[in-house]
């Protein structure tokens, strides 16, 4: 697929505002794509060049990104879960299949945890992750962390500084993924860790699987935070194997 000439963009009208999309209509499963903190659906250009052309594919601008609305509101993963729940249903997609990157992954997760919709959830160096948090307070302070992580995004995309801080200013406020969410999820699960990531580090990936039953983990040799991107072909490749998989089973 080429990211220009093979989608067409739109936009979802939804709750909390106007959701950004573009879309590669196919026959196959559909995949909802979620990225990261201060993306946009940018970040996907390579990736896509991989994917098979009979699968359906949405690229989504999460709210307060890209071309997506940015409303002046507390920027919650729940509030992410549902503008993305509204985005399905105007769709029309029953079970879709979610691959969330970083923050994106966080949201997929929960989205699953809250509504149990997906067909199969791809995570791909997943935020959120409660256990994350816990070391980041022993190495740091939280107003330490929000700015670094507030002043890193605001280099990118032209991003809004209200929407980045709100999203930071709830990292630590109930919806982190810990053990009990995290076992509510029984659809399959793949993750998908860098071997050489310096954002969230790979050994969560194990913690990740542990809170999931049945959840696969695939570590991707050389690739850091942003192996879509630096290791787009094997990304895809195990995509399309995993849901060729998932297909397979009952839900």
């Amino acid at each position: 697929m080429d990211y220009k000439d093979d989608f067409e963009e739109g936009y979802f009208t939804t709750r909390h505002g106007n959701i950004f999309y573009r879309h590669h209509p196919g026959t196959g499963s559909s995949i909802f794509f979620l990225h990261g903190f201060g993306a946009n659906t940018m970040v996907w250009q390579k990736l896509v060049q991989y994917i098979d052309y009979s699968f359906d594919v949405y690229l989504i601008d999460l709210l307060g990104h890209g071309n997506s609305d940015a409303p002046k509101i507390d920027y919650t993963i729940s509030v992410q879960c549902e503008s993305l729940l509204d985005v399905v249903g105007k769709a029309k997609v029953q079970n879709p299949s979610i691959f969330g990157h970083s923050y994106g992954g966080w949201v997929a997760a929960y989205f699953e945890y809250l509504y149990n919709l997906s067909k199969n959830i791809i995570l791909e160096d997943p935020a959120g992750i409660s256990e994350y948090f816990t070391d980041i307070l022993k190495a740091t302070d939280k107003d330490t962390y929000k700015n670094e992580m507030v002043e890193r995004a605001l280099r990118l995309n032209s991003n809004k500084e209200y929407v980045l801080r709100s999203i930071v200013e709830n990292d630590f406020k109930g919806e982190q993924l810990d053990s009990a969410k995290l076992a509510k999820i029984t659809k399959p699960v793949l993750i998908l860790w860098g071997s050489k990531d310096q954002v969230v580090n790979t050994k969560y990936a194990s913690v990740l699987a542990s809170h999931i039953a049945g959840s696969r983990v695939s570590i991707i040799e050389g690739a850091g935070h942003d192996a879509h991107f630096t290791h787009a072909q094997k990304v895809a490749e195990e995509l399309e194997s995993f849901i060729n998989y998932s297909d397979k089973l009952k839900w």
